[in-house]
């Protein structure tokens, strides 16, 4: 049994400002010298990117319905491990999972990892209401151990008072009360928040650290994570394994939504990553297999279309036999064209498929898929869980298909080739993670 110090932030709903919430508090606590965890429940890369920026160390992406429980609590101890203090952020409401049952939902992985929660209760549209909302949301489950809340974007000294009374009478302890502050926003776009680059982005967080410092009770949240019950961590050393692979990872402002655990999972199985940016470099000569991630390719086609020299080097070592694994944007890449609203820009070639941007969301789902055609990391008939999350539309011109999902085909896969919007956890998948590797099975 070990120690981890934890508390999990959720809400009534999306758009609530738990992210910048989160993001305060990181700021906050580092500033007492202390070490940060961060990590986000679900499959948004976006916050997670977020929170690693914030943290200064990777993010992990905790989901209880993409990988069974015990690999989202061993990712999530895995991660924190040498941290003073975790902060995990939830995602939508409470409560919210697949398809209405709870399952994945911040809740869930609440009650896997004995966590303390505090609710981050938006109350800008609200007054006395934010009471009922805290009392909800504390009952509802009451294997779900809410020990208080924080009321996020209070307009002013009046609107305080009521929202904090109502708290109070609901019989949730107030920890904090944040202001409305417009410094302390962080631009979106259409799959989530922008990419934590640049000063604006310094300025916000900056901006939202300052806030918890001066309206947050960091004492009493510190007490509560570090009285959270010790977690069953049998984890040792992974043994150390001579790379039998070298693994082209696509990593720049095109191509940047990964789940940690599935890097790592690549790397215990003995893979070395070699990052490089489809937007500038050549596709590496040393690597000898690829995973092409997800990200805004449609924002940077031209530039992606320029560097004829990684597209062209792919295209090759895959015509060679290299194996190729690309989730979502990865896939669009892949494909013979992209398609936006400033025109047609020519992909890599590898896969007969054009993509085309929609000025509206196409899908965002959870997905149970059917593997049709066997690949370099699945196998045919296997059934795998993943994420969809795009904006695009792909037309394939060849019948091989990836996946089976809910009776419609998607991706491609065949031979060394496996391409698909879906996301995966590749944490959950060890068998198909040394198949891709190498590792006799």
């Amino acid at each position: 049994m070990r120690a981890f110090p934890r508390i999990v932030l959720a809400a009534a709903s999306s758009d609530g400002g738990k992210t910048t919430v989160a993001l305060g508090l990181i700021g906050a606590l580092r500033r007492r010298g202390l070490r940060v965890a961060a990590a986000k429940v679900g499959p948004d890369f976006i916050d997670a990117a977020h929170l690693a920026r914030a943290s200064g160390a990777p993010a992990r992406n905790l989901d209880a319905w993409l990988t069974p429980p015990k690999t989202a609590a061993d990712s999530f101890m895995r991660g924190a491990e040498l941290a003073d203090v975790s902060i995990i952020e939830g995602v939508m409401g409470l409560f919210d999972g697949r398809r209405g049952t709870g399952e994945g939902s911040t809740a869930h992985l609440a009650r896997i990892l004995d966590a303390p929660v505090v609710l981050v209760l938006d109350c800008a549209k609200s007054a006395a209401t934010i009471g009922a909302i805290a009392l909800g949301l504390a009952r509802y489950d009451p294997r779900v151990r809410v020990i208080g809340a924080i009321l996020n974007r209070v307009a002013s000294d009046h609107h305080e008072t009521t929202v904090a009374d109502a708290c109070r009478s609901a019989g949730v302890p107030v920890l904090g009360i944040v202001r409305r502050d417009e410094r302390v926003s962080i631009a979106s776009r259409h799959l989530g928040l922008v990419a934590p680059e640049g000063d604006e982005w310094s300025q916000a967080h900056e901006a939202a650290a300052r806030a918890a410092e001066s309206s947050v009770d960091i004492d009493a949240l510190l007490a509560a994570a570090r009285a959270a019950p010790a977690l069953a961590y049998d984890r040792t050393a992974a043994p150390t394994i001579a790379a039998r692979l070298r693994i082209a990872l696509a990593r720049d402002e095109a191509f940047w939504f990964y789940d940690e655990g599935s890097l790592e999972a690549l790397r215990d199985a003995g893979a070395e990553l070699v990052p490089y940016s489809p937007l500038r470099d050549p596709f590496p000569d040393q690597a000898n297999a690829a995973f092409i991630g997800g990200g805004y390719p449609e924002s940077h086609a031209a530039a992606l279309e320029k560097n004829r020299a990684a597209r062209d080097g792919l295209r090759r070592a895959i015509e060679a036999g290299m194996p190729i694994y690309a989730e979502c944007g990865g896939l669009m890449y892949l494909g013979r064209a992209l398609e936006t609203s400033a025109g047609t820009h020519e992909m890599v070639g590898a896969i007969p498929a054009i993509s085309t941007m929609s000025a509206r969301r196409r899908t965002l789902r959870y997905v149970e898929a059917r593997v049709l055609n066997a690949g370099p990391m699945f196998t045919s008939g296997q059934i795998v869980r993943g994420h969809e999350f795009h904006y695009s539309h792909t037309r394939f011109e060849s019948a091989a298909h990836a996946y089976d999902i809910e009776g419609g085909n998607e991706g491609f896969a065949r031979g060394n080739i496996h391409a698909s919007y879906a996301h995966v956890h590749l944490g959950a998948y060890g068998e198909a993670v040394r198949r891709f590797t190498g590792i006799p099975l």
